[in-house]
């Protein structure tokens, strides 16, 4: 797959069948995640997710609903201090290769 491509719907974890890891996700559905994407292809990267996570209740930022609501976060150049507002975030996943612009932001959520 190519750097900034969006993943293929019927395929998670590296490329390896969804349905080969159904029963490690059972316990993480109904989750609300969080989604931003600066990329020409943010439609298409967010309509791939919904395909691949048809369980769960995905936001595009800034129309996040509650921010209470939201558990996990896959982002790509969220403005600084954007996390802070989501007060049961439990995970951060970056679209990019790279973390650094996420640790750089000293307003991340603790124990995230």
């Amino acid at each position: 797959m190519l750097a900034g491509s969006p993943p293929r719907p019927a395929f998670v974890y590296g490329g390896a069948p969804a349905s080969r890891h159904a029963p490690l996700c059972e316990e993480f559905t109904d989750m609300a995640v969080l989604f931003h994407c600066p990329w020409e292809n943010a439609d298409e990267w967010f309509a791939a997710l919904q395909a691949a996570m048809p369980g769960e209740d995905l936001r595009r930022w800034p129309d996040t609903g509650d921010p209470a609501d939201i558990d996990f976060a896959i982002v790509w150049q969220l403005p600084p201090g954007e996390l802070r507002a989501f007060p049961n975030l439990k995970g951060i996943s970056s679209m990019g290769a790279g973390v650094d612009g996420l640790m750089a932001d000293p307003t991340l959520p603790d124990g995230v």
